[in-house]
């Protein structure tokens, strides 16, 4: 705490993101009880450390219950908002959940231009509890605070200001935002202000919709998120505080159903699947352990390369873009100009929108340089290839970029199955070529996986990590195999669900309603329209020749095999021909049933068993395929940590994060039931084509869970 020019200067400091943690609220807490008592302090300006205001509540705390513990959130925000000398918040970076209720409670808000804003507790299963349902609309009116409450979201200065959450934006250098805010404290009339109308507290919260906005936001959520609890809560909250209730009155409502949240199973699952996020961006102890650790920046990387400007890699583009990064593209003339089109429709929308101002948006345009000509990559200090998934032709691309990208530039493939060990081991830096999977579309898609080999060192492999940490992705280590964690389960979660299909000629829209309703947003059948039945069969011949499993050329997967060659012979690609697994109309990506699947059974092939699945069965099924080829991977060693497993299909692949992640949801069932059902599976049902993980019997027969899993593999390892 600090004192200039009768200016109270306190600094939230708790590294890295400045958590509200009991020691920081009763450190703060004290702070401006003796500002108000200081006759020498006019004004208090809270900032924060560490280029941050701070990112909300330790949720770490709930565990401990030091949550509970005084003082409150609430009672340090309610201090602030009742103290009688104006209070400023000088926000930069992360303003999120309890960091943005705290800047509600103070009088004035003056942002860095930098400055994100959001209440993101509904992603850990909550609602705002230190009087953000309540401060919120009541300052920025129902209809635009309902948005950042549901869905989480963050927004930057420029919303901000525009929707009023904020009173003035600095756009200055990050190291003179707090003299500019000092300046503008000094310049300010604060004696003309009655600050009675600045505390929020005192404003009504008026629903002039008579709760017609209510219900309809009630019916988008259920719509959106059915599962989900802490959405509805807040709503309620919400509205609570539009009654002929007092703000005190609204705010126990709030906290009241705050705490029933907690301690829900929902919550408990988001919450692991928070703590799994972070835990992912860290480097697993085996990468750790290496003696070529070094600490790494990824400010040298300055200038991208990518090579393929198709949806994938104008995509990427785009996601470096946005983070101001110089882009270097290379593809035909054609494509090049298709890709121009899209990323300069989307700076015109995100501008539009009131996102980014012109100066940005023309900045962004102009850091990337459209080229047909692949010795343009000479300069750039990490290039990318998002080319035709064809092995042959990715290995001649790496030859090339070897012998033109300059010694220290880093190589990597945006491949979602193929060999990047093969790809590296072209060139004459193996140790500089790794997997950068991004998910399509990668400016949206928040998940990325990095893929090493026994080749690569530890600087390469740092980079990589800090820069999808700069590009604000979730990244999470694999080793190299086929498919890496995400595609390769999904290839066992596709094949159990189309041999259900073949064997007992259930409609696909049946299962793909079975897994809906389970949670995922798309059905394993619409997944596969998706994709593309022609890159199905593409992505299946390269895995059998890579591979030497006899449960690949099992006459299951040869049936499903030729089922699928059949249906790419008819020009039954999926969604891009019109016609996959169902039938779309033009421009439409809704699946309408198609009775005309069932035409290319061969007589030879039906053998159809008349036994019925319900939903439950054909759900379960297709779940413990995905359940057991996660404990394979962790098994062979190509996931680092069970978590990252569940990481990997909550981010890229919609599994509902309220169940935490397919390791996460065996753990709730217990291992030993799994087991019991696998093997019921494989003992009765001739169409199950996987054997069970050795992993889950070793787990079960040492009575261990999974999340025991490091001591576990010691434990065998020491054995041994």
């Amino acid at each position: 705490m600090a004192t200039q020019k009768k200016i109270k200067i306190i600094t939230l400091n708790n590294p890295p993101l400045n958590s509200l943690n009991n020691s920081l609220r009763l450190k703060t807490f004290q702070n401006i009880k003796e500002a108000i008592e200081d006759f020498n302090v006019e004004v208090i300006l809270i900032c924060g450390a560490n280029s941050n205001f701070s990112a909300g509540a330790d949720i770490s705390e709930f565990k401990t219950g030091s949550h509970l513990k005084d003082p409150l959130l609430p009672d340090l925000i309610d201090l602030i908002e009742q103290c009688t000398k104006p209070v400023i918040a000088a926000i930069e970076g992360n303003a999120l959940g309890g960091g943005l209720e705290v800047c509600l409670g103070c009088h004035w808000r003056i942002a860095h231009s930098n400055a994100k804003f959001g209440l993101p507790e509904v992603n850990v299963g909550l609602i705002p509890g230190a009087g953000g349902t309540q401060r919120l609309p009541r300052l920025v009116g129902i209809s635009e605070a309902m948005p950042i409450m549901l869905t989480g979201i963050s927004i930057n200065s420029l919303k901000a200001k525009e929707i009023e959450l904020i009173d003035e934006i600095v756009d200055c250098p990050i190291n003179q935002f707090l003299d500019n805010v000092i300046q503008w404290i000094l310049n300010f009339n604060f004696k003309q202000i009655n600050l009675d109308n600045r505390r929020l507290c005192n404003k009504p919260l008026v629903d002039d919709s008579d709760g017609a906005i209510f219900e309809f936001l009630k019916q988008e959520v259920s719509k959106r998120a059915s599962k989900m609890i802490a959405p509805i809560e807040c709503i309620l909250a919400v509205q609570a505080g539009t009654k002929n209730i007092t703000f005190k009155e609204a705010i126990k409502i709030e906290q009241q159903k705050c705490l029933n949240l907690i301690n829900l199973p929902e919550t408990k699952a988001l919450q692991y699947v928070f703590f799994s996020k972070r835990l992912a961006s860290k480097l697993p102890e085996q990468l750790q352990q290496s003696n070529l650790l070094i600490q790494s920046n990824s400010n040298s990387i300055k200038i991208i390369g990518i090579v393929g400007a198709g949806t994938m890699g104008r995509t990427i583009a785009l996601t470096f873009l946005n983070y101001d990064y110089q882009v270097i593209i290379i593809d035909k003339q054609q494509i090049l100009s298709t890709a121009k089109k899209f990323i300069d429709k989307f700076y015109s929308s995100e501008q539009m929108k009131g996102k980014i101002d012109q100066i940005k948006a023309d900045s962004r345009i102009n850091s990337i340089n459209y080229s047909i000509d692949l010795s343009n990559l000479n300069k750039a200090d990490l290039v990318i290839e998002a080319i035709f998934e064809n092995l042959n032709i990715k290995l001649e691309l790496f030859r090339n970029l070897d012998k033109i990208c300059k010694p220290t530039t880093i190589l990597c493939s945006n491949t979602s199955t193929l060999n990047i060990e093969k790809m590296g081991l072209v060139t004459n830096r193996p140790n500089q070529v790794l997997g950068l999977h991004f998910f399509n579309p990668a400016h949206v898609m928040q998940l990325v996986e990095i893929i090493v080999t026994p080749f690569n060192d530890i600087n390469s492999i740092q980079l990589c990590s800090n820069l999808t940490k700069q590009i604000n992705k979730t990244s999470v280590f694999a080793k190299n195999a086929f498919g890496f964690i995400g595609n390769r389960m999904l290839s066992k979660y596709l094949n159990e669900a189309i041999l259900i299909f073949l064997k007992y000629k259930i409609n696909p829209k049946v299962i793909d309603k079975a897994l809906t309703d389970f949670g995922f947003p798309m059905g394993p059948f619409q997944i596969s329209d998706l994709i593309g039945n022609d890159i199905s069969i593409q992505v299946a011949s390269e895995q059998l020749s890579e591979s030497t499993s006899d449960l690949l050329k099992s006459p299951n997967n040869l049936l499903k095999a030729n089922f699928i060659k059949s249906l790419c012979a008819a020009g039954r690609l999926g969604q891009k021909t019109g016609k996959g697994w169902y039938k779309y109309e033009a421009n439409s990506r809704i699946p309408i049933e198609d009775p005309e699947i069932y035409s290319f059974f061969e007589s030879n092939e039906l053998n159809s068993q008349t036994r019925h699945l319900d939903n439950l069965q054909i759900t379960q099924r297709c779940i413990l395929s995905l359940i057991n080829e996660a404990f394979i991977l962790l098994e062979e060693g190509i996931a680092f940590r069970p978590s990252d497993i569940d990481i990997v299909w909550v981010y890229g692949y919609g599994w509902p994060p309220t169940l935490g992640g397919p390791i996460y949801y065996a753990n709730q069932i217990g291992l030993k039931e799994i087991q019991n059902q696998i093997n019921q599976l494989i003992e009765f049902d001739s169409i199950t084509d996987f054997k069970i993980a050795n992993l889950i019997n070793n787990l079960v027969n040492e009575n261990r869970s999974i999340y025991d899993y490091n001591n576990f593999k010691k434990s065998i390892q020491s054995k041994l």
